[in-house]
C-alpha cells in the first residue's frame, strides 16, 4: 500500500516479478524490501510528482492484478462454525473480555517486570 492505495497484492515472491513489469525493476544487488519501500514512500507535504506516482502505482494495480485478486476471493469459501445461526454476533461477555484482559496483563508482566514495577511507582 501507498497513501492508501493497494499497490500489490499476492505471493511476496511475484512481487519483483509484478514491479520488473510495471517499468520499476529492482537494481542488481539490491533488497527488494528496501528497495519497495523507496518506491512507495510518499512524502509530505505530497508534490505532484508523489501523487502521480500514487495514482499510476494504483492504476497498474487496477488494471494487472484486481481482477484476479477478486476471482481468487470468490474461490475461496469458508465454511460457518458449527452452531453459528448466522447472526453478527462476535462480541465475547463482559466477563470473558475482563478474564483475558487481566490474562494478557500477567503475562505482560511476567514478561516485563521492570516496565510493570516502573508503572506502579
Amino acid at each position: 500500500m501507498t497513501d492508501g492505495h493497494i499497490v500489490f497484492q499476492g505471493d511476496a515472491t511475484r512481487s519483483v516479478e509484478h514491479f520488473k513489469m510495471i517499468n520499476r525493476p529492482i537494481p542488481r544487488f539490491a533488497n527488494p524490501a528496501d528497495y519497495f519501500m523507496k518506491v512507495l514512500t510518499v512524502n509530505y507535504p505530497k508534490k505532484p510528482e508523489d501523487e502521480a506516482k500514487v495514482q499510476e502505482l494504483a492504476r497498474h494495480y487496477r488494471t494487472l492484478l484486481e481482477g484476479s485478486v477478486k476471482a481468487e476471493m470468490k474461490l475461496v469459501r469458508v465454511p460457518l462454525p458449527a452452531g453459528w445461526d448466522g447472526e453478527d454476533n462476535r462480541m465475547a461477555d463482559v466477563s470473558i473480555q475482563v478474564k483475558w484482559l487481566f490474562y494478557r496483563s500477567w503475562q505482560f508482566a511476567k514478561r516485563e517486570p521492570r516496565l510493570t514495577r516502573a508503572k506502579l511507582y
